[in-house]
């Protein structure tokens, strides 16, 4: 379902829903007892997921911007419409190499220009390298008041300056969590209270892995590694770019599953150093294809984004194939919305382009003077120019003609200095207006930057739209 004209008058065209077919639902939870695994509901039970209906969503442990926001607004909705109440999953995607404790905002460079700005939100803790995974960052401690006066002094509008206190209030507020990326993840779920409830657990991709149902794939993973790894190869044609390819070599094959290294990044592991990890009690993780298909089955109703959504079709290939498994119809739920020209401290005047272009103006200095729509008299100058057309190449001639050109249009410079540094500047300052104003073309800023009523009427549209599809659901027969 793709955004258009909505019912309820709200602006929404930059809005994608697609719901499932209600049918593609329910053929899915009659699935014959070969296609489901008993570790689903023992893994919902030991992770804190509650009974009845649930929905889920994820991300990475950034402070994201409105599309992203427009999953967790989905989740929350299909929870409270399906289930009569709050029963939705967060789900942390923290084995990115990111840093949690950053966000874009924007500011002001050293040449004066606005542009997206990285800013440090919390003084981070070993280890700090910046290919780091996520999960392997410790948490952040507060800035001092002169670190926060200094990134604060970066930003461009009062707006960024409120975004940046909001995030890193509340940063603080979960400093005992146990890394950067659960506490970016608590303080991100604290800050979307007013349009989206608690969820009922925010979950990392360890505790999936750790789970009954996620060490069941892992031992299925480390019994089969050469399959796994063609399986997973041979899935990657429904999304080449999905992922990297697995290195096939018999038992020492490759497997989707990361190891933390010592200075905190991904180590890309085969079935033997896999297995050694997990003897020594050291921390494995689950690559992409392995957590999203853990996320869809231990929630009844998963949302993706739109890129989450194209290279779920190999993930789901692999599952079938690999583990017999088919998973879930899943949402696919995203948005557009961009901020005002003040939040991002830009002018609200950007005057119109000059008559004339500056470097035109350069080489014939006549065309400032000459009236819009008139011709351009500069009789020395065009006898000039057919002298050198008409005398022959490498000529006397030719070159006198031509030296006599740039002695003229000199002249005619210093005649016009003040209107053609005029006229430059003029241009300089119209380009730079129109880059900065690109950034307002620009939809990844963090969805804090949004006004606050955008995001009220996207929440009521994406609220609407899923209880309509509900409502249509429980007439077909077809619903919970």
């Amino acid at each position: 379902m793709r955004g258009g004209a909505d019912p309820h008058g709200a602006r929404d065209e930059g809005l994608t829903l697609e719901l499932p077919d209600h049918h593609e639902m329910a053929r899915w939870r009659d699935r014959p007892e070969g296609q489901r695994w008993e570790e689903i509901s023992l893994s919902r039970q030991l992770l804190g997921i509650g009974d009845g209906f649930v929905a889920g969503t994820g991300h990475q442990p950034q402070f994201f911007h409105a599309g992203i926001f427009a999953k967790f607004i989905a989740a929350d909705a299909l929870a409270t419409t399906l289930s009569g109440g709050v029963q939705w999953i967060h789900f942390v995607s923290d084995t990115d190499t990111i840093d949690p404790l950053r966000i874009e905002l924007p500011s002001v460079g050293s040449d004066g220009r606005i542009r997206k700005g990285s800013l440090r939100l919390a003084r981070g803790t070993a280890p700090d390298a910046t290919d780091a995974a996520a999960c392997a960052r410790g948490v952040g401690l507060a800035l001092t008041d002169e670190a926060a006066q200094v990134e604060c002094a970066r930003l461009s509008s009062d707006r960024a300056t409120k975004v940046f206190t909001q995030v890193t209030e509340a940063l603080a507020i979960f400093a005992d969590a146990p890394n950067a990326a659960m506490q970016a993840a608590r303080a991100s779920a604290q800050l979307m209270r007013p349009v989206v409830s608690m969820p009922g657990a925010i979950l990392s991709t360890a505790a999936l892995l750790a789970a009954p149902i996620g060490m069941r794939v892992v031992r299925e993973i480390l019994a089969r590694p050469l399959e796994c790894a063609r399986s997973f190869n041979a899935a990657l044609a429904h999304a080449p770019h999905a992922a990297m390819p697995l290195r096939e070599s018999g038992s020492a094959s490759e497997v989707p599953l990361w190891g933390i290294d010592a200075h905190g990044g991904r180590e890309r592991l085969d079935a033997a150093k896999a297995s050694e990890r997990l003897e020594r009690g050291e921390l494995i993780l689950p690559r992409a294809f392995v957590a999203s298909g853990l996320m869809r089955l231990l929630t009844d109703l998963f949302v993706h984004g739109t890129g989450g959504a194209n290279y779920e079709r190999a993930s789901e290939a692999w599952w079938r194939d690999f583990l017999q498994i088919e998973l879930p119809p899943f949402v696919v739920a995203s948005a557009s919305l961009y901020p005002t020209r003040n939040a991002l401290g830009l002018s609200h005047h950007i005057a119109p382009p000059a008559r004339v272009a500056y470097r035109k103006a350069w080489w014939n200095p006549a065309v400032i003077d000459a009236l819009e729509g008139s011709p351009i008299l500069d009789a020395r100058r065009t006898a000039l120019l057919a002298q050198i057309a008409s005398a022959p190449r490498k000529t006397a001639a030719r070159k006198s003609a031509y030296l006599s050109l740039r002695a003229h249009i000199d002249a005619a410079r210093v005649q016009r200095a003040r209107a053609l540094s005029e006229l430059d500047t003029h241009e300089q300052f119209h380009a730079r207006a129109l880059r900065e104003d690109s950034l307002r073309e620009d939809r990844t800023w963090p969805y804090l930057l949004i006004d606050p009523s955008e995001i009220d009427e996207l929440s009521a549209t994406i609220r609407s739209r899923i209880q309509t599809w509900a409502g249509e659901g429980s007439r077909s027969g077809s619903g919970r």
